[in-house]
């Protein structure tokens, strides 16, 4: 079921459910935690894993707007869509710093060595929250 309509905890615990098997390997970082989204919050989050391979998924406005990944480090991929306000006709990445429920979500991988799993966890997540602002590629 493709739903562009889910909330934080849902998209978290659609990752749960379907990599159950492989969790261990993954750390689930939100990165504003609260904090407006602002190119500051993002960039002073700190967290163990922040910077390690991963997936992103920008959400607000009970919306998933992005999701995409990074095979070395998943938070300054996120900075390059901010940077460059990543958009399609209809949204746009800096319109996040207008909504109060902006996250940013990292699954990010514990050791770099089990960056191969990232790919798989991208193309699912992409097709199964649909986001607003889709990859031009999947896979």
């Amino acid at each position: 079921m493709k739903s562009s309509s889910v909330g934080i905890d849902e998209i978290i615990e659609i990752f749960k459910t379907e990599f159950k098997p492989i969790i261990d390997k993954f750390e689930i970082i939100k990165v504003l935690n609260g904090k407006s989204f602002t190119r500051k919050n993002v960039l002073d989050a700190k967290h163990d894993f922040i910077y390690y391979p991963g997936v992103y998924v920008f959400y607000g406005d009970n919306k998933t707007w992005k999701v995409g990944r990074h095979l070395t480090n998943s938070r300054m991929r996120t900075m390059q869509h901010i940077d460059a306000n990543t958009r399609n006709k209809d949204y746009n990445i800096k319109e996040l710093e207008k909504v109060s429920d902006a996250e940013i979500i990292l699954f990010n991988v514990k050791k770099i060595e089990d960056n191969h799993w990232v790919a798989a966890v991208e193309i699912f997540l992409e097709r199964k929250l649909n986001p607003k602002i889709p990859s031009e590629r999947t896979g």
